[in-house]
C-alpha cells in the first residue's frame, strides 16, 4: 500500500471572492486543481500499486478555521451574527455554531470522496515536540515570534509516524506545497 499524505496548502481555499453559499456545503473549491492532480494520478496509478490519499484531521481542522475565519468577516461585513442558509431549509448558523458545521462539512466531504482521514498524535509525543521545540530544530526554525513556524507540520508528522506503525509495510509520499 502506497499513502500520499497531503498538507494544508495543497488543500489552500481563497475566500477573497465569498457569497453566502460559499460557506455552505462541501465547496468543490476543495478539491482544487492541485488535489485533482493527485486524484487522477491515484487513479491511473491504481492498477499498479494500491494508492491512498490520507488528509491528517490536524489539516481538516486548519481548513475549517480558514472558512469559519472567512464566515466571520461576511458576517460582519454584512453586520450579521447569524448567517442564515436558504437552500437549507432556512438554517441558522450563530458564529458559534458554525465552526463546528464547518468542521464537520469539511470532513464528510473528503471522506465521501474517498480520503482516509487519520487522527491527530497521541499526546505521548508532545514532550518530544516541545524538546525539538526548543532547541529549535525542524522544522522550528521559524524567524518571527508571532508563527506557529513547524508546530503543525511537527503535528502532522507524528500522526503520520503513528499510523504508519499502525500499517506496516506501507510506503508513505508527502505532498506539500
Amino acid at each position: 500500500m502506497v499513502y500520499i499524505v497531503i498538507d494544508t496548502n495543497c488543500l489552500y481555499v481563497s475566500y477573497s471572492k465569498i457569497d453566502i453559499k460559499d460557506f455552505f456545503g462541501f465547496r468543490d473549491e476543495l478539491v482544487n486543481s492541485k488535489l485533482k492532480e493527485v486524484i487522477d494520478l491515484v487513479k491511473s496509478k491504481n492498477t499498479i500499486d494500491d494508492i491512498q490519499i490520507i488528509i491528517p484531521d490536524l489539516v481538516i481542522r486548519e481548513l475549517a478555521q480558514q472558512r469559519f475565519e472567512a464566515y466571520c468577516n461576511f458576517a460582519t461585513q454584512h453586520g450579521r451574527t447569524k448567517v442564515i442558509q436558504e437552500s437549507e431549509k432556512h438554517s441558522v448558523y450563530s458564529v458559534t455554531d458554525y465552526q463546528a458545521y464547518a468542521y464537520s462539512e469539511i470532513l464528510k466531504g473528503y471522506s465521501d470522496i474517498g480520503m482516509i482521514i487519520i487522527p491527530i498524535c497521541d499526546e505521548k509525543y508532545f514532550s518530544e515536540i516541545v524538546d525539538k521545540a526548543i532547541r529549535k530544530d525542524s522544522p522550528f526554525e521559524g524567524k518571527s515570534k508571532k508563527s506557529d513556524k513547524g508546530f503543525k507540520d511537527t503535528l502532522i508528522y507524528y500522526s503520520v509516524i503513528e499510523y504508519a506503525k499502525q500499517n506496516k509495510g506501507t510506503k508513505f509520499i508527502g505532498i506539500i506545497d
